[in-house]
């Protein structure tokens, strides 16, 4: 019977403990600032729900798909670019065209500019062959033709995002 009346003393003084916690203006304050969070957040999510914020959220989802459409279009035609050696013949044309800059300079490299010249005139005409089959087969279904869809993509997000 001891127990039972420890028991209950102890019971009985854990809640006046917890009563007399209830009543602190520590708790209330927390339970202020609770409040207030629960109230800002009811007002965050009101606002994402307004038909003005759904059209804005739509418009960034449509903008970020665009762009990773692009993104991937941009990367195949760095590929197409790769594969037809445009870059490669750009690079030897540059290089050509310095050696003959830098031989200018040097008095002992006058013998040599004729075939410098002549490299630089061959590498160039290589070039522009190539630039033309490559332009040609890009307007039909490569890198041109990818960039032009881009374009009219670009112009589709900025009318969306404008409205």
């Amino acid at each position: 019977m001891a127990d039972k009346l420890r028991d209950i003393k102890e019971t009985t003084s854990d809640a006046a403990e917890i009563i007399r916690e209830l009543g602190s203006p520590e708790l209330h304050k927390s339970l202020d600032k609770i409040k207030e969070t629960a109230l800002t957040a009811q007002n965050i999510l009101a606002n994402l729900r307004e038909p003005e914020m759904v059209k804005n959220i739509e418009n960034i989802r449509l903008m970020a798909e665009s762009i990773e459409e692009t993104s991937a279009r941009v990367e195949k035609m760095v590929i197409e670019m790769k594969a037809t050696g445009v870059i490669d013949q750009a690079s030897s044309a540059i290089k050509s065209a310095k050696n003959a800059i830098d031989s200018m300079g040097d008095q002992n490299g006058v013998g040599e500019m004729p075939i410098i010249i002549k490299e630089l005139i061959n590498s160039l005409k290589s070039l522009i062959d190539e630039l033309r089959l490559a332009l040609l087969s890009s307007k039909q279904n490569g890198i041109i033709h990818n960039i032009n869809e881009v374009v009219q993509e670009t112009g589709s997000i900025y009318k969306n995002l404008k409205e």
